[in-house]
């Protein structure tokens, strides 16, 4: 690691709360050519890392899958326990571990979405040098209609996509830890410097049958003013584009539903875990410290429950 040089810790979830090996089979062949390629094309890739978070009951193969699906590109892959974790992707300790004391970029990108190649050298140049805490959104972005391949501009400051917050790796603060709608606000109030960048179009978000903003809102074609778009940009070929139009031609509903659990029974089994740690440590013949590190395990999971 280059102390002088922030590192960029690009998260991506894929799949946390599923276990159904259909899911996985369809988002692989969009990552394939998706998020994996503008990774791969990323112009400044000194002391950048990717993570990518899936399940723990996912597939037994899927470090493998993953490895194939977005090589070149390497990447860390990280079980998440969504009934420990809730459906926060980030490995808090691993990083802190890694990175010590030093000062982090963690941004958050989903596995369909595509990031400009330039984008690593643009978030270090907009956080903060010498902040202790600060954010950057890129509002200006792309949305792209995989049904009929359009591309429209959009504005839509602290969505997200892109999103990045700068912390101390010890003390790390990610922008899944919060609402994204509410990132500026809420960086603002620890005292943390939020900033909406104008630029090129640092990301595209995809609009298909079975995208997480298609469950969220429902299906649509993107409304904007229609673009033509360099995708190279985006570390993109023709061939791409063709096999992710055809890879969501593929699927009319999201295969998430099968063999996934609810939120609310996520939220269900957390609560259940933090009520009984609060009994142990009431419990007669617990010791000071064993009931302190019991209350300390209830808040944690306390902290989990609103990130479900």
């Amino acid at each position: 690691m280059n102390g002088n040089v922030v590192p960029v810790v690009i998260v991506t979830r894929l799949g946390i709360g599923v276990s159904n090996p259909e899911f996985y089979d369809y988002r692989l062949s969009l990552l394939s050519h998706s998020l994996a390629r503008s990774i791969s094309a990323l112009t400044e890739t000194k002391e950048t890392y990717w993570y990518i978070a899936v399940d723990v009951r996912a597939p037994a193969n899927i470090e493998k899958r993953i490895a194939k699906a977005i090589a070149p590109a390497k990447a860390v892959v990280w079980r998440r326990n969504p009934f420990f974790t809730g459906l926060h992707p980030v490995d808090k300790d691993e990083l802190a571990n890694k990175f010590g004391d030093q000062s982090i970029i963690v941004m958050r990108i989903d596995d369909d979405d595509l990031l400009h190649r330039d984008f690593v050298s643009e978030v270090r140049k907009h956080t903060s040098r010498g902040a202790a805490l600060s954010a950057v959104t890129f509002g200006q972005g792309i949305d792209l209609t995989l049904s009929n391949m359009a591309a429209v501009d959009t504005w839509y400051p602290w969505i997200g996509a892109a999103l990045s917050i700068q912390s101390s790796a010890s003390e790390l603060i990610t922008p899944y830890d919060m609402k994204h709608t509410r990132t500026a606000e809420w960086i603002q109030r620890r005292g943390g410097d939020a900033k909406e960048v104008r630029s090129a179009p640092m990301w595209v978000r995809m609009w298909h049958q079975a995208s997480d903003s298609t469950e969220a809102r429902g299906f649509r074609n993107a409304g904007g003013t229609e673009l033509r778009v360099d995708w190279a940009e985006y570390g993109l070929t023709s061939n791409n584009l063709a096999a992710l139009q055809q890879a969501a031609q593929t699927v009319t509903t999201s295969p998430k539903r099968a063999h996934s659990f609810s939120r609310l029974e996520m939220k269900l089994a957390v609560v259940k875990q933090i009520r009984a740690l609060r009994a142990q440590s009431k419990a007669n013949g617990v010791s000071e410290k064993a009931s302190r590190e019991l209350r300390k395990d209830a808040k944690r999971l306390l902290e989990v429950l609103y990130c479900i």
